[in-house]
């Protein structure tokens, strides 16, 4: 697969965000597309539109799927691969990453307070206000 030649305007691309309501989801939400389709593209063996006798499957449309992050609820148009599927990377690692980030302040919060010292910290915290 040959390199193309990169001709974003990024300017460009930076004002239209900045017209947009929430121009940070907006510029996270075109960034994911970007990947996405660049990990298809690497993926399958050829672009969008491309013929390649190397290719090992074809696109077949594209599927609507929710995100949710920090910075509020996206919803990414996911491309469709005929064999094996396709599923974001940015998709499985969040939920693997949100769920060591949870269990990880869970260990922390019940190391600083065991539940013998509820009481008295409710009692101290009780006093100062």
């Amino acid at each position: 697969m040959a390199q193309g030649k990169d001709t974003t305007n990024l300017a460009g691309l930076l004002f239209r965000f900045m017209g947009m309501q929430d121009p940070m989801l907006s510029m996270l939400e075109w960034l994911c597309g970007q990947m996405m389709e660049a990990e298809v593209s690497s993926q399958l063996g050829a672009g969008k539109h491309e013929q390649n006798p190397d290719r090992v499957s074809h696109r077949c449309g594209f599927r609507p799927q929710r995100l949710d992050t920090r910075m509020g609820t996206m919803y990414l148009l996911v491309p469709k691969v005929r064999n094996g599927g396709y599923i974001p990377f940015f998709v499985t690692e969040r939920r693997r990453s949100e769920g060591l980030w949870c269990r990880w302040c869970r260990k922390r919060s019940c190391r600083a307070c065991p539940p013998g010292r509820w009481r008295s910290w409710r009692r101290a915290w009780a006093l100062k206000c």
